[in-house]
């Protein structure tokens, strides 16, 4: 791994350094649940757009803040989960017979575990419940794909109920993963194609690359106006696209519709590192109403 630091200056804001780390020169935990590598990703997946907005004055200076208070209680959760791990396999070593000092103790229990006794059964019933418990750890996609942001980066006003993590990802939020739309969480990746089939594409793939984009659906054209309106005013890249039958994609497999979490003329706006930012339930009477909610939003986000 790979330390990184990277200092960046901002001048003409304040004459003073500005200091970001990232990747493992900040995350300190046993090499359990293996997601070193991913969190370090992420760290700089989730700072680079942010810097670049800022160096290019495409946002406020504020919007650098959002980098801790995002990440760093993802960061807080992946450790606690790593040191939890840990602390599994102690089951699976007690159950082996791998804890007595004594030699003769643990060849005594080495035994016991073939034996066809009531204490040999309730033995290897005991190995078998520790090391199925272990899928926690190498069948974790809850804990790396449940991430929830909050706080400037993040417009939530819209939204009336609170975030059910627990609810989206099924019964255990460790090994489940609960697609959704709701703001902070990840874009859901649904495979979409064209009205004449060709190469697939993700929605994963289609937002990014640097610019914020808006998804929306049959009767959402509004949110496509709004969108460039938008992007020229605060001159921030802003994409836009639609997604239903004949729209701009098709939802080949009928999973955009089940994922979405808003009616097929509502919108979801994606952050550049394909975080959701905000989403519209429907759209609203006109053009120049999705215009303004979509500036006062992009206002709030970039910190403006």
């Amino acid at each position: 791994m790979i330390h990184r630091l990277i200092r960046v200056i901002l001048a003409k804001h304040k004459s003073r350094f500005c200091s970001f780390c990232l990747g493992d020169a900040v995350h300190r935990h046993p090499p359990l649940n293996g997601l070193g590598s991913n969190t370090c990703i992420q760290d700089a997946f989730n700072l680079a757009w942010k810097l670049a907005y800022v160096h290019k004055g495409l946002a406020s200076p504020s919007l650098l803040s959002t980098y801790s208070s995002e990440r760093q209680p993802v960061g807080h959760s992946i450790i606690t989960r790593a040191n939890q791990a840990y602390r599994d396999h102690f089951h699976v070593w007690e159950a082996l017979g791998m804890l007595p000092t004594d030699l003769s103790e643990r060849k005594q229990i080495l035994e016991e575990l073939r034996s066809a006794t009531p204490q040999g059964s309730n033995r290897r019933r005991a190995l078998h419940g520790a090391i199925k418990h272990t899928s926690h750890e190498f069948h974790g996609l809850g804990i790396e794909m449940n991430q929830h942001y909050q706080g400037q980066g993040i417009y939530m006003a819209d939204e009336p109920h609170p975030y059910d993590q627990v609810g989206r990802a099924g019964e255990d939020k460790v090994l489940y993963h609960g697609p959704s739309t709701y703001p902070g969480s990840r874009l859901p990746h649904v495979w979409l194609n064209k009205a004449t089939p060709g190469e697939a594409i993700s929605t994963i793939d289609i937002a990014g690359h640097g610019v914020f984009t808006v998804f929306t659906g049959i009767g959402g054209g509004v949110w496509k106006e709004a969108a460039v309106a938008v992007a020229e005013k605060l001159s921030v890249p802003i994409r836009a696209c639609s997604i239903g039958f004949r729209q701009d994609w098709e939802d080949v497999y009928f999973e955009w519709g089940s994922v979405r979490g808003v009616e097929e003329s509502g919108a979801v706006l994606v952050r550049p590192d394909r975080f959701v930012a905000w989403r519209a339930s429907e759209a609203l009477q006109d053009c120049e109403a999705c215009e303004g909610k979509l500036l006062t939003v992009m206002r709030s986000i970039l910190g403006f």
